[in-house]
């Protein structure tokens, strides 16, 4: 029985690997048998992973990269998961990254060593911040934000914020701006310059992140663009970060917000106009 029950395992975690190399890289059934790799935790994942790794097939490498990054276990607390392998798997990545020849699979691995937290992996990272695909700059900015208040991330981040890629921007502003709590003139001069960046997610995470450090010369700027633009959450974010609220009262719309922001910074507003 139990050596039946061994068998079954096996056969099903062999199944979700090749499960990973159908469709397309971002399609929902690989991601899904992805996820399921990542849970279980085993040593079995773990390894045959490892060994996809050393794969000629690059969809491989990148599949066993994602894996790797977030293997865990919930067995040990119900009530969260546990990476597992961390150590182990920050070599394997951080050893392959130097050789990688294919830019998707070189992604997967750069954001697989982001998830795994392990500081010692800021130096690989930032090394290909300027890299000449946008996709891996993307993947390196997704990265930093698991240490932005780390200088040397604060620094590549500030960098990448001015990257001719919006979705790189974007996500440069909100990982230094809302994952990140670092401060400086110099750090919201950067989020001032971007409210008037033309990609409209990147103008909504500088205001979020001028919020986050309650700048209030971004209270104008953030009144203007909820009259403006509607619907827009980051906004309402923003507004709620002021109001100190911490969630959205029923009923409340741009009006309401713009309304309550007027009322508790007149003075601020009767100042900047």
């Amino acid at each position: 029985m139990e050596q039946h029950c061994v068998q079954a395992f096996i056969q099903r975690i062999d199944a979700l690997f090749m499960a990973t190399l159908r469709g397309g890289h971002d399609d929902d059934a690989p991601w899904k048998a992805i996820c399921s790799l990542r849970l279980s935790g085993s040593a079995f994942v773990f390894h045959k992973a490892k060994t996809w790794c050393n794969s000629i097939n690059p969809l491989k490498r990148a599949r066993a990269a994602s894996i790797l990054g977030q293997l865990q276990i919930t067995h040990r607390h119900p009530w969260k998961s546990e990476k597992v392998f961390v150590a182990e798997s920050f070599a394997i990545l951080s050893a392959l990254i130097p050789k990688e020849t294919d830019v998707y699979a070189l992604n997967s691995e750069l954001s697989a060593l982001g998830t795994l937290d392990d500081p010692n992996a800021l130096p690989i990272l930032t090394s290909f911040a300027q890299h000449s695909d946008s996709t891996t700059r993307y993947a390196v900015a997704v990265a930093l934000g698991s240490f932005a208040d780390d200088p040397g991330s604060v620094k590549a981040l500030l960098e990448l914020m001015e990257d001719r890629d919006h979705e790189v921007r974007d996500w440069a502003i909100f990982g230094l701006g809302t994952l990140g709590h670092a401060d400086s003139e110099e750090i919201r001069q950067a989020f001032f310059a971007h409210l008037k960046d033309p990609f409209i997610n990147a103008r909504e995470e500088a205001t979020v992140a001028l919020a986050h450090r309650r700048d209030q010369r971004v209270i104008r700027p953030l009144i203007n663009l909820l009259k403006r633009d509607h619907d827009r959450l980051l906004l309402l974010e923003a507004a709620r970060i002021f109001l100190d609220m911490e969630d959205d009262p029923p009923d409340w719309f741009e009006a309401e917000y713009i309304a309550a922001l007027e009322a508790k910074f007149s003075e601020t507003l009767t100042v900047s106009a």
